[in-house]
């Protein structure tokens, strides 16, 4: 196999088998199979399982991807792919590099190392990250570039952990909302785009472009998504609309944080449904639950 391993960072989770440190074990690897592509050993860094409080991204861990004899996958490529999911699934930046010295530390502009908050994944130890990322790796690979999945899973990363006003937050989620519903729409055939409006096909001049409402619901419509949540659509839709046509809200901070919920939480669902997760799962705005894709 051919292997490259590179520092991971900002990934703090426990592992599912033991690894020795010191002639005493713990819980320090994960050893994932990714269908098609070949292996992934994360080794986790002893004192790097809790969060940290520093405000940099802190080395915690060495992956090493193992690829299959006969593909040939840029292990960086992979590297990204995963660092990605791994976001998604812990709800922080995970970055990855090539190998330096240990408990090294960077801090790239504009984000923040800590996360970890309102984990999508039902635990931190490595046997619920591994069924994630092994569930989700092909569904990723095929909808990343038409779905612009990396740049949508930063984004909602980054929103989580800034203190910017409500407003503003409600706006980002707005936004990766558009970005969903325009890239659905963009490669479904069932669709004719002119000047970034959509109709059906067969498209006749007096028709009337489809509403966001329309092509949301559409969308989620095309995957397994939870009937809890198509429920929540009607009010997600107001909520992009009052934002985009108001700006300013002027309600409670309490009405606006539970739209900013709701929002993100249907976004996040919607990421689990098209990238054919099944099995346990924490909701943005009901984090204390464990719900189920089926």
């Amino acid at each position: 196999m051919n292997c490259k391993s590179f520092d991971i960072y900002n990934f703090y989770c426990l592992g599912e088998t033991l690894l020795t440190e010191a002639s005493s074990p713990y819980l320090g690897v994960i050893e994932i199979t990714l269908p098609g592509v070949g292996k992934v050993r994360i080794e986790i860094e002893r004192e790097c399982l809790e969060s940290p409080k520093e405000n940099r991204f802190k080395k915690t861990g060495l992956l090493t991807i193992f690829l299959n004899d006969e593909k040939s996958e840029e292990h960086n490529t992979i590297a990204k792919d995963l660092c990605s999911l791994l976001s998604f699934a812990m709800n922080g930046h995970v970055e990855y590099r090539e190998c330096t010295a240990k408990n090294s530390f960077f801090k790239p502009v504009g984000m923040i190392s800590h996360g970890g908050w309102r984990k999508v994944v039902i635990s931190q130890f490595g046997e619920h990250v591994r069924h994630f990322i092994e569930s989700c790796w092909e569904s990723y690979g095929k909808e990343k570039g038409v779905r612009r999945l990396f740049e949508t899973i930063r984004l909602l990363i980054q929103i989580n952990e800034t203190q910017d006003f409500i407003e503003q937050k409600i706006a980002l989620a707005s936004v990766m909302l558009e970005n969903l519903k325009h890239t659905y729409a963009l490669q479904n055939e069932n669709y004719k785009c002119d000047r970034n409006k959509f109709f059906l096909m067969p498209k006749n001049k007096k028709d009337a472009p489809l509403s966001f409402r329309e092509l949301l619901t559409d969308m989620v419509n095309e995957v397994c998504f939870p009937s809890g949540y198509k429920e929540k659509l009607s009010s997600i839709v107001k909520n992009r609309n009052n934002i985009i046509h108001q700006g300013l809200l002027g309600e409670s901070y309490e009405d606006m944080w539970q739209q900013y919920e709701d929002m993100v939480s249907f976004i996040r669902v919607y990421l689990l449904s098209l990238l054919n997760f099944k099995g346990g799962y924490r909701s943005f705005d009901d984090p204390r639950t464990i719900k189920f894709m089926e």
